[in-house]
């Protein structure tokens, strides 16, 4: 499998100013897109609830980068510490009830001028028709995407200044490459013909909030 990804922080640069910044990537998995963030700031921090996807993240050895475990929803950091909060495809992870409590968290330990930015898949593209209809990676998580889309617009603790949109493209060498990819049974008529009908290539959707905290 190839995928094709735009790199969101280059998506808002001309938005949100990086450079000499502290930032914070609030469920940062194992440190993939903290490593693009790395890239622009003068210093980010990771957090993410899983253990083993820290350890993963800190043997990347960035630089200027730090991981710790911890939760969205009570962030061991003290108010004001960071310019930009980025949740990077993880606020729809939270539980619908305690999204509005991630935000206000992020809200606290961002700076009165900073930024959060909130990078969520989409609801539209044949890899979230493939999710739904085979069951790969997350399954069928619509609810919990818009639900934290609507999180952040109407958080009372956020205003949103510009909301912008991209989109990764996966290409698959086979059915086969597919298959094993996600773990699938080989064969499979109907996901043959859904490979075929997409030309071997599914498109994500996704879209980028950039907010800034109301204080």
């Amino acid at each position: 499998m190839q995928r094709i990804n735009h790199e969101f922080v280059h998506e808002i640069e001309a938005a949100v100013p990086l450079a000499g910044t502290a930032a914070l990537d609030i469920g940062c998995g194992d440190g993939k897109r903290t490593t693009e963030i790395a890239q622009y700031c003068a210093s980010v921090t990771g957090i993410d609830p899983n253990a083993e996807k820290i350890a993963a993240a800190t043997a990347r050895q960035l630089p200027n980068a730090t991981f710790v475990a911890g939760s969205a929803e009570a962030l061991p950091f003290a108010d004001n510490s960071f310019d930009v909060v980025f949740f990077t495809l993880s606020l729809h992870h939270v539980p619908v009830v305690s999204m509005a409590s991630a935000l206000n968290e992020a809200v606290r330990v961002v700076k009165p001028a900073g930024y959060v930015v909130v990078l969520e898949l989409g609801q539209t593209g044949s890899y979230y028709d493939a999710e739904r209809a085979f069951g790969i990676s997350d399954g069928d998580n619509r609810a919990e995407k818009l639900a934290a889309y609507q999180a952040v617009i109407a958080s009372p603790s956020l205003t949103v200044v510009q909301e912008l949109h991209d989109q990764t493209e996966n290409h698959y060498d086979s059915v086969e490459d597919f298959t094993e990819t996600y773990g699938l049974p080989k064969n499979q008529p109907d996901v043959v013909a859904f490979l075929q009908a997409n030309n071997n290539r599914l498109t994500a959707g996704r879209t980028i909030l950039i907010t800034r905290p109301r204080k």
